[in-house]
């Protein structure tokens, strides 16, 4: 039995259809193709944004079938096990933001990151707002995050960076 093309797949079957193709290669659609990462996406804009959004399309909104996998993984450096061991213990003293910045000097960023949770079982949809630190320059293969949570301590997640593309 075939795998699912994607992780968020809900079916095995690919779409047979041909729409999203068709829908990339119409000029003003908001589906297009990404040839670097290998997969359809939705480009739209926010109100409140001056740039473009995007969502990944995992599925055919015609047939329902299954979009091409993603090559998205490919475009983004692997950490090596004895790297995230290392940042680790480099990090694992951090337990605030301000330790954070007591340690590892000024972030390249220093901004929010927005999560948003839809109605559920008669709750209110929810808007949260984290600050976000980031450091580009502590690894030369990932990227560290650094988030405040609702409790007041420091959350940290290692990125891989994004490879860089022939010229």
């Amino acid at each position: 039995m075939a795998k699912k093309p994607n992780s968020a797949s809900v079916t095995k079957k690919p779409c047979g259809c041909g729409y999203l193709q068709q829908a990339a290669d119409e000029p003003g659609n908001p589906i297009r193709f990404d040839e670097s990462a290998g997969e359809f996406q939705f480009i739209y804009r926010e109100p409140d944004q001056d740039a473009d959004s995007m969502l990944i399309l995992y599925h055919c909104p015609f047939c329902g079938g299954a979009a091409p996998p993603s090559k998205r993984r490919l475009l983004f450096e692997v950490i090596p096990r004895e790297e995230e061991q290392r940042l680790n213990t480099l990090l694992e003293p951090i337990r605030t933001i301000e330790d954070a910045i007591s340690l590892l000097g000024v972030p390249d960023s220093d901004g929010h990151s927005t999560s948003r949770k839809p109605e559920t079982d008669g709750a209110p949809p929810a808007t949260s707002f984290q600050r976000e630190l980031t450091y580009r320059g502590l690894s030369d293969v990932a990227d560290v995050w650094i988030s405040e949570g609702r409790d007041g301590h420091a959350y940290w997640q290692l990125h891989g960076k994004p490879k860089r593309r022939e010229a």
